[in-house]
C-alpha cells in the first residue's frame, strides 16, 4: 500500500484492536511521541486509510477506525494471496478444514489480544 513501516504498523494496530483506539493509545503502542503520533494519524487520514470518530463516552476525544476504502484496498492487495490459500485448502476434508479453521480463529484471537496490549515505552 506504499507506506512507511510506522504507518503500516499503525494501521495494523488500528485494524486488529478489539475496540477503536484513541490517538494516545496508538502512540503508546507505537512507542512514539504525541507529535509523531499526530503526524502518523494525519498522514493516514489524508491518504483515506483512517477516520477520526468522536468517542461515545467522552465527546471531546476521538477514536480511530480504518475506512471502508482502506479495507477494500487491503482486500485488493491480498486477493492473489487469498486465491492461493483457497487453492491450498481445496484438498482438505471437511473435518480437516474445521480443525484448521478452529486453529486460525485462535490465532486471530491471539493477534488481537497482542495488538490490544500497549508495549511499555523505554524511558
Amino acid at each position: 500500500m506504499t507506506m512507511n513501516s510506522t504507518d503500516a504498523l499503525a494501521i495494523e494496530y488500528i485494524a486488529l484492536s478489539a475496540t477503536a483506539l484513541s490517538p494516545g493509545e496508538l502512540g503508546e503502542r507505537l512507542a512514539i511521541t504525541r507529535s509523531s503520533t499526530t503526524e502518523v494519524i494525519d498522514r493516514l487520514v489524508a491518504a483515506g486509510h483512517v477516520e477520526r470518530i468522536r468517542d461515545e463516552r467522552d465527546r471531546r476525544r476521538f477514536r480511530l477506525i480504518p475506512t471502508a476504502q482502506a479495507k477494500n484496498r487491503v482486500r485488493a492487495e491480498i486477493s492473489p494471496l487469498v486465491g492461493a490459500l483457497n487453492e491450498a485448502s481445496a484438498g482438505f476434508s471437511s473435518s480437516e478444514r474445521l480443525a484448521i479453521s478452529t486453529y486460525l480463529d485462535r490465532v486471530i484471537d491471539a493477534y488481537r489480544g497482542f495488538a490490544s496490549e500497549a508495549p511499555q515505552a523505554d524511558g
